[in-house]
C-alpha cells in the first residue's frame, strides 16, 4: 500500500514536471544572433549599414560584397529588392544574399505554402529583429538556400541566401549569419 502511494506520488510529480516545462518553452523560439568569433571592433570596421527608409530597415554587409537594387520581377521596383554578393573568380564561386519587402502584409503566404509542402526543405521557426519569421532550409552535398520569411507593421519581408558548397562555403555561411542577425526594423 505504501509502495503504490509513493510511485503515484512519483508519477504525479513528474506528470507535474513535464507539463510545466512543455508549458514554459511552448513560446521560446531560436533568435538569430551574432555569430561566436565576430569581434565588435571586426565587425565595425569591416561592416556597411544600408538602411531602406521605404521599408523600414537596416541591415549591415561586408565591405567587400557588391550592394545591388534589384527590380526586375518578381521584385517590386527598387528599393523593394536588395542583392548582396561577393564573387570569387579562382576558384569561380558566387555567394548571394537577397532581402524583398512588400507593403502588403502576408505578401509571402502564397510561397510560404508551397515551400511548406516542400520535403526537400526544412521549416521551422525562429526570430529575427524580435519578430517571429519562418525559416526554410534546403541542404544538399552542393549548396545550402536558407530563407526567412517574417511580417512587420504594414510591411512583409523575406530575406534569403544561396551558398554553392565549395572553398569559401564557411565563410558565405558566417557573414550571411552575420548578417541576418544585423537586420533591424526601423
Amino acid at each position: 500500500m505504501l509502495v503504490k502511494k509513493i510511485i503515484l506520488i512519483i508519477l504525479a510529480l513528474g506528470a507535474v514536471g513535464t507539463l510545466s516545462f512543455f508549458l514554459l518553452n511552448k513560446n521560446s523560439l531560436p533568435e538569430v544572433t551574432q555569430q561566436v568569433g565576430m569581434e565588435k571592433e571586426n565587425l565595425d570596421d569591416q561592416w556597411l549599414t544600408y538602411t531602406n527608409d521605404s521599408y523600414q530597415y537596416e541591415i549591415k554587409y561586408h565591405r567587400d560584397w557588391h550592394k545591388q537594387e534589384e527590380n526586375e520581377p518578381p521584385y517590386p521596383p527598387p528599393p523593394a529588392g536588395m542583392n548582396f554578393s561577393r564573387r570569387w573568380l579562382e576558384p569561380l564561386e558566387v555567394c548571394d544574399f537577397q532581402i524583398s519587402s512588400s507593403d502588403i502584409v502576408d505578401n509571402f503566404e502564397g510561397e510560404i505554402e508551397s515551400l511548406s509542402q516542400d520535403t526537400n526543405k526544412q521549416m521551422s521557426q525562429a526570430v529575427i529583429a524580435g519578430q517571429k519569421a519562418t525559416k526554410f532550409v534546403s541542404s544538399t552535398e552542393n549548396q545550402l538556400v536558407e530563407s526567412y520569411y517574417l511580417t512587420y507593421k504594414r510591411n512583409s519581408f523575406s530575406l534569403g541566401f544561396n551558398i554553392l558548397r565549395g572553398e569559401h562555403f564557411n565563410t558565405c555561411q558566417q557573414v550571411f549569419n552575420q548578417m541576418i542577425a544585423s537586420f533591424k526594423l526601423l
